[in-house]
């Protein structure tokens, strides 16, 4: 059975030697392999844990668990591991109930273990919510969730998905359906978030506030009602290819980067000039708008089409 799919590269400083683990999960050190049955030196299980889980950051959630397989020592060594990349696409034509099954057991056996990242790509599972809020639950301080493109956006249902996280920094989700109810937290309760990747998602949710987001990329998402982006702390704002409508944006204080790309929907100008309006708010004009909300950045890169004469 293969355990890695690909070499593993280690180096021994003190030593000076360079060391390889084949992709049958053996060590080979100069020539010499590594066989426990003929009584050799297991010297890969003798590395301390933290250049074991070092490498196991790295593998599929697959082949992470196939590291039990290779002595004692590593039985249960991985359900301590960290960084968790799940990916539908290692299990070919039985992406689907044995996907689901293998995921549900392998975080079953990590039980209450905390993690630093979950990679999670799926295809029409429904488990996928739960799984979501598994990694928020664990403190999890990366989480990226993509749905497979040819599979229609995935609903993340309010009661299942919860983003409620004090160690959450990083969010990705792409093609998603999401509403105000499960955005909700993500504003509110996610007070070290920093960056938020929304792409291909469909988006009913009016706005985006949180007080602790540096950086937003918003990509080819189909808005649903209207946005308004008023997280005062972004520094770096993208939007591309808004779908529907263009989200509004309030004047952002500590902006320095904004990139926004329209495509042929929106036609000139005179359009993005259109959805630059103005409101009063306790009694203080409060302006808004894809192109006046810019102003405070030190470098904005704007992109429309122009209507044809």
């Amino acid at each position: 059975m293969l355990i890695f799919s690909h070499v593993v590269l280690l180096y021994a400083k003190k030593k000076g030697k360079i060391t390889f683990v084949s992709d049958a999960g053996h060590m080979l050190d100069q020539g010499s392999s590594i066989n426990t049955r003929n009584g050799s030196i297991d010297r890969i299980s003798n590395l301390p844990n933290e250049l074991l889980y070092a490498i196991m950051s790295t593998l599929p959630a697959l082949e992470l668990v196939y590291t039990g397989m290779l002595s004692t020592r590593w039985r249960h060594l991985w359900t301590s591991s960290a960084y968790l990349n799940i990916d539908v696409n290692q299990f070919g034509r039985h992406r689907g109930q044995k996907f689901c099954n293998f995921v549900n057991r392998m975080l079953r056996q990590r039980g209450s273990s905390l993690l630093d990242a979950l990679r999670l790509h799926s295809a029409d599972t429904r488990d996928a919510g739960s799984w979501i809020t598994y990694a928020i639950k664990r403190s999890s301080k990366v989480v990226e969730f993509s749905e497979d493109i040819d599979c229609e956006p995935f609903k993340l249902d309010y009661g299942v998905v919860d983003f409620t996280s004090i160690c959450l920094k990083f969010l990705v989700l792409n093609n998603v359906c999401i509403d105000a109810n499960v955005f909700y937290p993500i504003n509110s309760s996610c007070p070290a978030l920093e960056n938020l990747e929304l792409r291909d998602c469909s988006l009913e949710v009016p706005e985006i506030s949180s007080g602790s987001l540096l950086h937003l990329d918003i990509d080819n998402c189909c808005l649903f009602e209207d946005l308004l982006i008023s997280s005062s702390s972004l520094m770096s704002l993208c939007i591309k290819n808004p779908q529907h409508r263009a989200p509004m944006i309030m004047t952002l204080p500590c902006l320095e980067v904004a990139i926004v790309i329209l495509d042929e929907f929106f036609h000139s100008t005179d359009d993005l000039a259109d959805m630059d309006e103005g409101e009063e708010q306790d009694g203080e004009e409060i302006n808004h708008g894809i192109v006046s909300g810019l102003t405070k950045a030190r470098s904005i890169e704007l992109i429309a089409p122009l209507r044809e004469v």
